[in-house]
């Protein structure tokens, strides 16, 4: 595991991640990146917080992927990353799962620019 990154079930959050769900309603989104924690199976849980309705959604990457989603893009294995702002793509898979598909790092984290400050005021999860 890598250090600053928990198991779901030690989170110090372990309650605020029941409030994320897997199911997002739109296919792209613009979502802040809240939480990392571990799974069972070689993946990487990715609690993300939609920027403007603030719908909460986990999603997983895995270890076979590089920790990326099924297209590329960011590896979520960097605790550094919390806080920053993706645009990232969902569909479903033929089981009818949610697959994260792609991430896009728009902005690092920096609690002065435009989005994260209006997330920040608008959803207070820091």
């Amino acid at each position: 595991m890598h250090s600053g990154i928990h198991h779901f079930t030690t989170h110090p959050d372990a309650f605020s991640l029941l409030d994320y769900r897997d199911k997002p309603t739109e296919n792209h989104l613009t979502v802040c990146l809240n939480f990392l924690a571990w799974g069972d199976s070689g993946n990487l849980f990715c609690y993300f917080a939609d920027c403007y309705s603030g719908e909460k959604y986990a999603l997983s990457v895995f270890w076979n992927k590089g920790f990326k989603p099924y297209n590329g893009g960011s590896c979520f294995k960097d605790p550094s990353l919390l806080g920053c702002i993706f645009e990232i793509t969902v569909s479903i898979s033929r089981n009818g799962k949610i697959k994260f598909d792609d991430s896009i790092l728009l902005e690092k984290f920096n609690k002065n620019s435009f989005v994260s400050k209006n997330f920040l005021d608008n959803y207070d999860t820091f």
